[in-house]
């Protein structure tokens, strides 16, 4: 094992004794505190009692001052074992003034987080040592590090009126950025910051191609910033079908050397992909956030994505599409997410309940879009009517349209003659 003693944990004591002093000086201060620590972060043991004493008098309603503090801490039997009267009197010379009270309490809950961190990791490292299995260990690393994050900030975000009438004002009326690659896209707004887009379908009706399309579009052409998780195809194959999308032909018709002004379409746009088959969900979320210009996310597709533990794979499915959806509302981005559908007749219209493996993909997405075609031997056929069913829409109606799709070129032609 390895010798831990050796290492001092993370820690703060003027900042505790300033968070301390701050609300002796000025009792007011406390619910600032509150928003930011727990009782748990102070890392000296007195600190921690002192703290609690305060917080059993804020909420009798009674005056936080070294007399009260005082009386409170010898009632407990604490007083002695924290210092006394005197150490109590010492917090106020810590801060001339409560003001900056709650920038010293984030350094508090930051070095709490530090020495959290520090004991998930030697939990890992020991049970690494020990030869435990690397994928539980992991497991166990994700969950307890994911349990810091959740425990702190719960206040984050917490809007007053003003506050969340200037963030409608942002909003702008949940316009999102335009996508003609895909029609229905305008009935919820286009790519909206936050939004989860499932598109599902049976193996053969494009949704692989879409979703190229949808590339070639939103990231090539508008060069909004797009991370892509190609777990089926490689990025060779994905380049070459954004290209022929962007040159009108088939990629068949594509020829072998590429010229370079064809490649400087590509080349010259903000798209990052990755084509590694085995991609977990905590990888899609370190990528997305480390590309912090991000706007769109596409995952092709979501039963081919690794998850945590869980006791089947339903259950795996659905935490992946939880945090597919946390990380489109925690990045402001869009995560267009590709999805299978269970193996029913090809042929009938398919239904939310058809979502392969989790009914929680229904639950997190906040538009889904399924693609099917009613006509027999849908999959040899070249040209088939398309149809494209908005199936649900939070942020509105829903609406269907049919297409002929030409799988070759890989567009769609509505009635109006208009390609896609």
């Amino acid at each position: 094992m390895i010798d831990y003693d050796r290492y001092v944990p993370p820690q703060n004591l003027e900042a505790e004794c300033s968070v301390l002093g701050a609300i002796l000086l000025e009792n007011n201060a406390m619910d600032e505190v509150l928003s930011i620590v727990r009782q748990e972060d102070f890392y000296r043991e007195s600190h921690r009692k002192i703290f609690r004493g305060m917080v059993d008098l804020a909420a009798k309603q009674e005056p936080v001052d070294i007399i009260t503090l005082g009386n409170r801490l010898k009632a407990s039997g604490d007083l002695e074992g924290v210092g006394g009267s005197g150490y109590l009197a010492s917090l106020n010379d810590f801060v001339p003034t409560a003001v900056n009270v709650g920038s010293y309490a984030k350094i508090v809950h930051e070095c709490s987080k530090q020495r959290s961190g520090i004991h998930v990791c030697r939990q890992a490292l020991d049970s690494l040592y020990a030869h435990e299995g690397f994928d539980d260990v992991k497991a166990s690393l994700d969950e307890g590090l994911s349990l810091i994050v959740a425990q702190s900030g719960d206040l984050d975000g917490v809007l007053d009126g003003p506050g969340l009438t200037d963030a409608m004002a942002r909003d702008n009326g949940r316009e999102g950025i335009r996508a003609g690659a895909i029609p229905l896209f305008s009935k919820f707004g286009g790519l909206v910051a936050g939004d989860q887009v499932a598109l599902a379908a049976r193996p053969g009706m494009l949704k692989s191609s879409l979703a190229w399309n949808l590339s070639a579009d939103v990231c090539v052409e508008k060069k909004i910033p797009t991370v892509i998780f190609s777990l089926e195809m490689t990025k060779e194959q994905v380049g070459r079908s954004i290209l022929a999308k962007l040159e009108g032909v088939a990629v068949s018709d594509l020829p072998r050397v590429l010229d370079k002004a064809r490649l400087d379409k590509i080349s010259n746009s903000p798209i990052r992909l990755i084509d590694k088959s085995n991609t977990a969900i905590d990888q899609i979320e370190r990528i997305a956030r480390h590309y912090s210009d991000t706007k769109l996310v596409i995952v092709d597709h979501l039963q081919r994505v690794e998850g945590p533990r869980a006791e089947n794979r339903n259950l795996q499915v659905g935490q992946i599409a939880r945090r597919l959806k946390g990380l489109a509302k925690d990045r402001g981005l869009t995560v267009v997410t590709l999805c299978q559908l269970n193996r029913v007749d090809e042929c009938e219209e398919p239904t939310l309940s058809a979502l392969r493996d989790s009914g929680e993909i229904e639950q997190e997405s906040d538009a889904i879009i399924f693609l099917w075609s009613s006509e027999k031997d849908n999959r040899i056929k070249r040209v088939i009517n398309l149809t494209m069913s908005l199936s649900k829409n939070r942020h509105g109606p829903t609406a269907r349209d049919t297409f002929r799709a030409d799988k070759a070129l890989k567009t769609l032609t509505d009635i109006n003659g208009e390609v896609y």
